[in-house]
Formats: C-alpha cells, sequence, structure tokens
C-alpha cells in the first residue's frame, strides 16, 4: 500500500505555495517526514520539438533538489541505491496557499539519473521524476487486433505503470477531438474517438513462423496522433489527448477515469491566459519573435506494406494460422495470395517411375460479422483437371487445391549404396479468390494433402521414403491497388501565390487510414448480442458541417491551414505560472506552447510558442503510389544500355521489357501479367490455360477439349452458373418436377452451350431462366423436356440468342 513518506512545503519569490510528496509503494505509515528542498524548488521541463509546429507525444519530467541531512533523508538515499524504479514516485500540489492546493504533477523517480553532490553532509541529491510518457519508447504493445482508439492511451499509461499514482475517480485522461466520420452520428456530447477501432496488426510485423513482432507503445501513440492531428501530453495533473486544430478557439473536453470509465463532457473549454505585463502575466526583456516559413504543401505517407503477413512460412513442422483482417467485398473485390512453395520427395526405396504429383490445400476462411456466417474457399480436382473456385458456406470438403509436380517414387542412381534421391520443386503459387461475398475478418492456413496419381487417386508413400513441404507467403493483395505491398503519398498544396519558397511539410509515416476495410483501417465496431460488426469508415470532416474527405486529405489539408502564411514564433522567458495546456494571449495573438522549462521557484518559464491561426483556403491535392515490388538475380553479366542475366532465378520478376536473345527455360510456373508478343512459334507440351484471350487465326491438328459442367437436375431445385460454365451436360435425378438453371449476364460474344441426357423427359424439365429483364430469342425461359436435347446461346446486348438447338 503506498503513501506518502516524505515531504517538502514552500512558497515561490511570487508567493505561489507549493508541496514535493515522495510516494513509497512499500510504505504504508500515516507520518510523513520533512526534507528541505534545493534553491530552486523544482524544474518542470517539456521537450517538444524546436522548430516544428506539431509534435504527436510531448513527455514532461520534473527535478529538484533535496538536502540529505537527518535519517529520513538518509534512509531514502540508501532505498534509491537498493531499489530499481517503480517504488518511489512525486505527487506536486500547487495553489495560493496550502488549503487551496491541487494536484498539479505526478511521476515516477527514476533511478538512474538521480545525482548526489561528493560533499559531507549537508548534501544535495538531485532526483528527477518522469510523467511515464518517455516510458512507452521501452514498452512492447501486446495488444492486437481491433482496439477502441481513446482506451489504448490508458492502457499505454497502464502498461508502463503510472496509473497507480491516480485515485479511482480522478480525470486521469482529458480528450479533446472534433472529427467526425460519415457513418457516425454527431453530438456535441460524444467523442467520437470512443466509436473509433483499428486493427493493432497493422503496427506489427510477423516472422516466418507466424509469430507477431510488436512495436512499442510510442511508434503506436505516435500514429495514432498523426491520422487525427491530435498531441499527448501531461498538464496539470492529467493526461490530455488534444486535437491541435481545436486549439484556435473553444472545443469541448471529455474526461475519463483510470479504469476508462468516461466521466463526462464540458462545453466552451479554452484554458486561455493574457499575459498582460501584470503581476505573473509578463514577458521578459531579451525575448525574441522569429518565423517559421509558410509551406507549400503538406504530405503524409501511408505504409500499406504486407509487413505483417509476408514471409509467413508453413512447412511440416509449423502451421500457423494467420489472420489477414477485414476484407471489404465493395466493388467486386477479390484477394490474390502468392506464395513460393518447395516441395521434397526423399526416395529411398524403389516403387514405379509413374508420375505422382503433390496435392496442397489453402483453407480460407472469411467471417461475415454482419450475418454470423462464414464463409470457405473450394476448389478441388477431377484427375488432374481442376474446378472452379467458389465460395461455400460448407466447411467439410472446402479448401483450394493445388497440384505440384511431377515427382517419380523411383532412384535414377540405384547403384550407389545407401544413396537417397531427392526431387524437389519449387516457384510461385498464385491464388485468386472469387469475387468477395461479404464484409468479413479473413484468416488462411496451408494443408500439406499428400500424394497423388494422374487419375486423382491417392498414392501413399513407401515406408522408406519421405516428403516435406514449404509455403512462403510473399504478399497479399486486393482489387484496390495491391492494398498490402504499396506506399501511398498524400500531399495537400497550398493555393496562396505568395509562397515562394516551395517548402514541404511531411508528417510522420503512418500504417492506418482510411480506406474500403483493409488492415489498417479505420473501423466502427458495434456489439449486437455477443456479435461483433465491423463497419468500415470512410471519409471524415470537422463538426458537423462541410464536405466529407480521407482522413489523410483532411489532416495534410488542416496542417497546411495553420502553416498557409509564416508562422510567429516566440522565444523567451515569462513571468508566469500558467501550465503547459494553457493557450497565451499576447501581442494581438493565441500562442500555443511547444516545449519549455517551468521554474517553479521564480514562477518563471523558458520555452518556445507559436501562433495558432487557421487560414480559409481549399488546398489541392496530388496523391501519389508506389508499389514496392522485389526482385532477385544472381550472376549479372554486364550492363551495356541494358542488362543481361545468366541464370536468373526470380521468384517474383516485374520487368517492362524482357529480351531472351538465346533460350528461356521455365522450371514451374510462368505468370504473365500483360502482353505477350511472339514472333516466333509457341510450342505447349503440357497444358495450357487462357483466360480473356484473343486469338487469330487458328489452326489444331490434334483434340480440342473443354471443360464439361456436370449439372444434376432434381425436383423444385435451381442453381446460377457463371460464364465459366460454357458446356454443360445436364441429367435429372428424382420425382417429376422442375430445375431451374439461372443463366450468367449475357455478356456481348460469350457462347453457352446445353446437352440433356436419356434422363431429362416430359415431366422431368429443365428450365433456362436468364437474368432479370433479358430474354432468350425474346422469351422469358427456356424449357428442355426431352431427352437428348441439345442447345447453343450466343450473348449480345444483355441478350440471349439460340444460333442451334437440337430436339429428338
Amino acid at each position: 500500500m503506498a503513501a506518502s513518506k516524505l515531504f517538502s512545503e514552500f512558497q515561490s519569490s511570487n508567493g505561489k505555495y507549493y508541496k514535493i510528496e515522495i510516494w513509497d509503494e512499500d510504505y504504508s505509515g500515516t507520518s510523513p517526514d520533512e526534507f528541505n528542498v534545493a534553491g530552486n524548488g523544482f524544474e518542470l521541463t517539456y521537450s517538444g520539438q524546436t522548430d516544428n509546429v506539431y509534435s504527436p507525444i510531448i513527455g514532461s519530467s520534473v527535478s529538484f533538489g533535496l538536502y540529505v541531512q537527518d535519517a529520513p533523508t538518509i534512509a531514502l538515499v540508501a532505498n534509491l541505491k537498493q531499489y530499481q524504479q517503480d517504488r518511489f514516485y512525486l505527487k506536486i500540489y500547487r495553489g495560493n496557499d496550502a488549503a487551496s492546493a491541487t494536484f498539479f504533477w505526478g511521476g515516477y523517480i527514476v533511478q538512474d539519473i538521480i545525482e548526489i553532490e561528493d560533499v559531507s553532509q549537508p548534501f544535495v541529491m538531485t532526483i528527477q521524476a518522469t510523467d511515464g510518457i518517455s516510458k512507452l519508447k521501452d514498452t512492447l504493445c501486446g495488444t492486437s487486433f481491433f482496439r477502441q482508439f481513446t482506451n489504448q492511451f490508458i492502457n499505454a499509461l497502464d502498461q508502463v505503470g503510472v496509473l497507480g499514482i491516480y485515485e479511482a475517480t480522478d480525470p486521469v485522461l482529458a480528450v479533446v477531438c472534433n472529427w467526425w466520420a460519415q457513418e457516425m452520428t454527431y453530438n456535441i456530447n460524444t467523442n467520437p474517438l470512443d466509436e473509433v477501432f483499428a486493427d493493432f496488426h497493422a503496427f506489427d510485423t510477423i516472422d516466418e513462423q507466424g509469430f507477431y513482432t510488436n512495436k512499442n507503445w510510442f511508434e503506436i501513440l505516435s500514429q495514432m496522433c498523426t491520422i487525427f492531428g491530435l498531441r499527448f501530453y501531461y498538464s496539470n495533473g492529467q493526461y490530455r489527448l488534444e486535437q491541435l486544430f481545436e486549439r484556435d478557439g473553444s472545443f469541448v473536453e471529455h474526461t475519463y477515469q483510470k479504469d476508462k470509465t468516461k466521466i463526462g463532457a464540458t462545453s466552451a473549454v479554452n484554458y486561455t491566459k493574457t499575459l498582460d505585463q501584470t503581476t505573473n502575466k509578463a514577458r521578459l526583456a531579451g525575448n525574441i519573435f522569429n518565423f517559421l516559413p509558410a509551406v507549400n504543401d503538406v504530405s503524409i505517407t501511408l505504409n500499406q506494406e504486407s509487413k505483417a503477413m509476408e514471409g509467413v512460412t508453413w512447412n511440416n513442422s509449423n502451421d500457423p494460422d494467420l489472420a489477414i483482417g477485414l476484407v471489404s467485398s465493395a466493388l467486386q473485390n477479390q484477394m490474390s495470395f502468392v506464395f513460393n512453395h518447395q516441395i521434397k520427395l526423399f526416395v529411398d526405396v524403389n516403387v514405379n517411375q509413374n508420375n505422382i504429383f503433390a496435392k496442397l490445400k489453402l483453407n480460407v476462411e472469411l467471417f461475415d460479422f454482419n450475418n454470423n456466417v462464414t464463409y470457405y474457399l473450394k476448389r478441388t480436382f477431377s484427375g488432374m483437371t481442376p474446378s472452379a473456385p467458389v465460395w461455400t458456406t460448407t466447411q467439410s470438403g472446402s479448401g483450394y487445391e493445388i497440384l505440384v509436380g511431377s515427382f517419380i517414387e523411383f532412384k535414377t542412381q540405384q547403384a550407389i549404396t545407401g544413396y537417397t534421391e531427392v526431387y524437389q520443386i519449387g516457384g510461385p503459387t498464385t491464388i485468386v479468390t472469387p469475387t468477395i461475398p461479404a464484409d468479413g475478418d479473413m484468416s488462411i492456413n496451408w494443408d500439406f494433402v499428400g500424394f497423388v496419381n494422374t487419375n486423382g487417386s491417392v498414392r501413399g508413400l513407401n515406408i522408406g521414403n519421405s516428403s516435406s513441404y514449404k509455403m512462403t507467403l510473399q504478399s497479399v493483395n486486393s482489387s484496390f491497388g495491391s492494398i498490402q505491398n504499396q506506399t501511398t503519398r498524400i500531399r495537400a498544396v497550398s493555393p496562396n501565390a505568395d509562397i515562394n519558397g516551395l517548402v514541404s511539410y511531411e508528417l510522420p509515416e503512418t500504417s492506418i487510414f482510411t480506406g474500403q476495410g483493409e488492415r489498417g483501417s479505420l473501423v466502427k465496431q458495434t456489439d449486437v448480442g455477443g456479435l461483433l460488426i465491423k463497419v468500415p469508415y470512410t471519409n471524415w470532416r470537422e463538426g458537423n458541417s462541410g464536405s466529407y474527405q480521407s482522413i489523410q486529405r483532411l489532416m495534410c489539408q488542416e496542417f497546411l491551414k495553420l502553416m498557409d502564411e509564416p508562422v510567429q514564433k516566440y522565444s523567451g522567458q515569462m513571468f508566469s505560472s500558467h501550465n503547459f495546456r494553457q493557450r497565451l494571449t499576447f501581442d494581438g495573438n493565441n500562442w500555443i506552447q511547444l516545449g519549455g522549462t517551468y521554474n517553479a521557484n521564480r514562477d518563471e518559464w523558458d520555452g518556445e510558442w507559436f501562433v495558432i491561426n487557421r487560414a480559409v483556403i481549399t488546398p489541392t491535392f496530388d496523391d501519389d503510389i508506389f508499389v514496392n515490388t522485389e526482385m532477385s538475380f544472381g550472376n549479372v553479366n554486364g550492363s551495356t544500355g541494358g542488362v543481361s542475366f545468366d541464370g536468373v532465378d526470380a521468384v517474383n520478376l516485374d520487368t517492362n521489357v524482357l529480351d531472351v536473345t538465346t533460350t528461356a527455360n521455365v522450371g514451374t510456373d510462368l505468370d504473365v501479367g500483360g502482353n505477350t508478343g511472339l514472333t516466333g512459334s509457341l510450342s505447349v507440351t503440357g497444358g495450357s490455360t487462357l483466360q480473356s484471350t484473343s486469338v487469330g487465326a487458328f489452326t489444331t491438328t490434334q483434340q480440342v477439349s473443354v471443360t464439361i459442367n456436370n449439372i444434376t437436375g432434381t425436383p423444385g431445385g435451381s442453381e446460377t452458373l457463371t460464364l465459366n460454365d460454357h458446356f454443360n451436360f445436364i441429367s435429372y435425378s428424382g420425382g417429376n418436377g422442375t430445375y431451374t438453371i439461372t443463366l450468367p449476364n449475357a455478356d456481348s460474344g460469350v457462347i453457352m452451350r446445353f446437352k440433356t441426357d436419356d434422363t431429362v423427359a416430359a415431366n422431368k424439365t429443365i428450365t433456362l431462366s436468364p437474368q432479370s429483364g433479358q430474354r432468350i430469342d425474346a422469351e422469358s425461359t427456356y424449357a428442355m423436356d426431352r431427352s437428348y436435347d441439345g442447345i447453343t446461346l450466343l450473348g449480345n446486348n444483355s441478350n440471349w440468342f439460340i444460333i442451334q438447338k437440337k430436339e429428338k
């Protein structure tokens, strides 16, 4: 139980009353001993950035001299030498007299910067304590997944161990924020940050075993402050999270206890003090007015790299469940995953030389929190032929299957005793999902299914042989511009033609933003019957009027307004006992403090201030997207205008022009995202899959095969086809009735074919039904009610036309 063990009282030269209490976590007494403080009383220092109007986090510290001259002070010296920090802390009170004194500052004593005079008693021991903000750099954030903004600042203070200074009902945190998302309902008594959640995995990196490496709280809170233009600091006995732009006028302040309970909201707050050169309100001689230059533009870099996913590895001994995070279904979004696979087969016992393939399965789960439904990605193989990937709500049998091969379970070097033949195949694997069916949380992992023969049957390895697999994640992308593997610079440019310096102001990089709902975006989270529903925020504005825009643009715009003209700055000493949070008024302007030191004995500040004033401007924006690509190669032969390579081994190779003058051997997959021009012949000995391909004159000397979509109709049943189902073979099972097949949208130039077998009859009918508003030869449906019927449809101008049919 902590209690005050030592105390000192003094009055400043201006008659201000101060009391310093030294509290001991291991002391439970009720009679503290008094000590004498050195001549300066104490000094309170704030460490804001010089020549910068914005410091997202500003820490404070107090130092004072204590005379060591009696048993209690000698015991304190001994204890400070013996015990590490977090045992002793300060409480400082201030007032016009002892009766009116209120809590002014609190912080833990830092043992490693205590100084003791090397003289006989009485001697001075210099003690320094910090408000805990500086300790944020030494404390890793253990928070993950979606967390509320306001609470995280209290959680951070709790983790660095400073909340024990405060009573349960003390107003530990004050919040000032007036930015509102389009999805929010404006209410002057509501703190918008209470409705903001972010996925804290956006700040993390992941090692190849899938373990997260956390950042420290200082780095994370700095980013959280930056995205809203907040300053986090300590003043007048409470921590403050304050939107800088609101200090140009009055504001609403929300206060919270250390258990995160909201105390209330206070309107029309400004904390202003006028320096009118009277008692305790004067600027001293020798001070300086100067200027920071006006800026031409303000920018911020949004880091959307796959730092928290890239490199995660699955193998025989490591099977992580990787949380992709919130994925949006907007604008027909699709996700693509690129992995590097490495499959090894170790052969000690010969079986045969038949080709076999390694089958692996990517398990993708998408939890639709709005409807409490889980979707599973599914693709299977029939022999060597894959099915079309689909989303299903049935987990059994799901998973996206791939085949890697071929291998043979047979040694070529049979004559060597004890020799193990190792077959290895490696390369990239790209998986693209169908359209995301709903907003939700996505996670993935890999399973090694086993080996299969060319007909798809399972091939168990001989007991003397073995295998290993390794899948390494290279990138995760969405349809919204490689959201997980790029950086975006957002820049607001001033319309002020008088700015000639072309000075740019760059805000710190951030990993949180407003967007389509991917990892890192800001969301609203609502608990409905225990189900957490997340809705991505889109655009923002200040207050209850004006146009909405992305929070990145709003932030750049508001900082540009502060610096659209040369920013007046003031440096020097002031005879004033104001708090750091107070806005000073003098020389016809309002001034916000950047940093400085307060001497309690003289009631004087020595610091820096800047004029806060927002210009009325409408900036223009130019955003730049930088996609991060990687290329690795070996043996560069020369560089003569171009570069030629010998033995290039590239997992991902992006190039504008690639000229191969001799032979290019591709050991596994060749993925071409752009156009491919061939002036010679193209010889394909294996299978070839072409999508969205335009072919001119085409000659084939062998068979042409199509993928058959087998349909089994049932009474009263139905299904919807996609344009991939271009050749459909139909059978019927069950009693009399009608089975309805809904056609896809009739895109121009698309051909679809349908053929029935002998199970379809007059009372066992298949009905083809186009999309709403579309027709088949001007009819709303087409019935297939005979055995061995056939029909070919051509899509054109959003309708289907029969170009061939057969009725037996």
